[in-house]
């Protein structure tokens, strides 16, 4: 009996420090396009919806984090003249505009437009979800497509890792136990 309590009493410490969850780092790319491409003009703008629950399914807010994020939008102007835009993404926290007072070249060479989530991660954190709104300034253009390309730390749900510090405290305490008995 006293055998028993002991193994009880080593196994309750190893156990008492819990499990750590080891995730995977999941490099997500998620396209955007409109065919054919989405003409901008001053007044209405085009709105657009990412969503990482579309193709991450154990995205999940609570348990997953997003390390980083970035979007690539591709503008054209295949006509002539000044264009300036606005990008707005998430819940209006991140702005982007561009430079000069020709901000989409004319011709049919895509401008890109990197942007780096910074304050609007927040937003696609929380559910997996983000908002773009695309709007002309001035002028009028095209929205080519867009990608947003991000580092998800999902984790693995199924299978549970013990810590290193559980399976040392099991250990010693088998060690004891042994050590006590031949004594």
């Amino acid at each position: 009996m006293k055998m028993f309590k002991q193994v009880v009493a080593a196994l309750a410490c190893s156990l008492a420090f819990g499990a750590a969850h080891a995730g995977v780092i999941t490099p997500v790319t998620l396209p955007h396009d409109p065919t054919p491409d989405q003409h901008i003009v001053v007044g209405t703008p085009y709105n657009f919806t990412f969503d990482l629950t579309s193709i991450l399914a154990s995205y999940s807010a609570s348990a997953s984090d997003i390390l980083s994020a970035y979007i690539d939008i591709y503008l054209t102007d295949p006509g002539v003249g000044q264009e300036r835009y606005s990008i707005s993404v998430g819940n209006g926290l991140q702005v982007v505009t561009g430079n000069g007072n020709n901000q989409v070249p004319n011709g049919n060479t895509p401008k890109l437009e990197q942007i780096n989530l910074v304050a609007a991660l927040a937003d696609l954190k929380a559910d997996g979800i983000l908002n773009v709104s695309i709007s002309a300034t001035s002028g009028e253009f095209h929205f080519a497509n867009a990608l947003l390309s991000a580092q998800v730390d999902v984790p693995e749900q199924e299978n549970e890792v013990p810590e290193p510090a559980s399976l040392a405290l099991l250990g010693l305490g088998l060690l004891g136990m042994a050590a006590r008995r031949r004594g």
